[in-house]
Parts: C-alpha cells; structure tokens; sequence
C-alpha cells in the first residue's frame, strides 16, 4: 500500500497541508520547527490512530482551533481508499475508511501497517523489559488481529484485577481502622 496524497487541517502547527507522495521514496527537508515531525505523526495516525507521542488526541490540535483532521488517499493494488482522522470540537475521534466509521479502533489496526523509530526510544535500549513489549505488541497487533484481539482482552483483564485488589485493600484498611 502507498499514501499517495495527505491533507492537514489544524493539526498541531499545520493549519492547512496538502502533500502528494512518490510511490518511491520521499524526504522531508525544512528548517527546525516548520512541522516535518508533524508530517510524520499524521501518517502514524493514519496507521494507529493516534500519535506517536505520548500526548492526549486534543493537544495534536493547531493553535486558535477547535478540531483537526488527517485525511489520506491509500492506494493498493485494487483499488484506492480514502481515511479521514477528525477530532471535531467537544466530541470523540472518528476514523473513517471510504466514508465509513469505524465502530471499533481495532478494525482500523492493521490496515496501513507501520513502524515509527524516533529519538523518544532510546528507551527500548535503556529501560526495563516494558518498553520493549510495548513496541513489540504495537508491532505485532498490526499484522496478527488475533494477537491484537488477545492483547485487549489481557489489558481489559488487567484493569479488573487492579481495580479488584484496589477495592480489597480499601476493604480492608477501613476494617483495620474499627
């Protein structure tokens, strides 16, 4: 698959953007701060449906707006299909393909495989294990719907049990004090 166009609008300091990519390979050239990361976030978007920085879907919005939109031409070898990323004002992300809403964001996953190396992870060098896994399930859940099914369902049992010790232990500490 080949992002043949890509069109910004108010996302991060990208008021309005139209590129057009080669099938072959592509260079993003420019003075520090006119936004090539920027570039590169919004076709990680495209892949995720989110950035590849640790920040919230709402401050990936420009300055003096309220929402932002990705918009992408994909071509495959059949056909071509269009997918719009929009954070309108007040209201959830939607991630659209052909016009189309996603119910769920892990319908989305895997469509437009990708990996994003930057300098934020040097962390999968230096830190613990986590890190790691977390790359690699990122990885992983965009080429194995199973595996990406399988880690849901784990972080969503996860969050039970935490939630469940958390709530055991509230129990117990308020027992203790009678």
């Amino acid at each position: 698959m080949i992002v043949r166009s890509l069109s910004l609008t108010n996302f991060k300091n990208h008021a309005e953007r139209y590129f057009e990519f080669s099938p072959q390979i592509n260079c993003f050239v420019g003075n520090n701060g006119v936004g090539k990361t920027n570039v590169l976030d919004a076709l990680h978007y495209l892949s995720l449906g989110k950035s590849f920085l640790p920040n919230s879907d709402a401050n990936n919005i420009g300055p003096e707006a309220d929402f932002f939109s990705i918009n992408a031409l994909v071509e495959r070898p059949d056909a071509e299909d269009r997918i719009q990323i929009a954070m309108p004002p007040a209201n959830k992300k939607v991630i659209k393909k052909n016009d189309k809403a996603y119910t769920r964001l892990a319908e989305h996953i895997g469509y437009l495989p990708s990996v994003m190396i930057s300098p934020y992870d040097q962390n999968l060098i230096s830190d613990s294990g986590e890190s790691r896994r977390r790359f690699l399930d990122t990885v992983l859940s965009q080429t194995d719907a199973v595996y990406l099914n399988d880690l849901i369902l784990y972080q969503k049992t996860i969050q039970q049990r935490n939630a469940l010790l958390k709530s055991f232990a509230k129990s117990v500490s308020s027992k203790s004090e009678w």
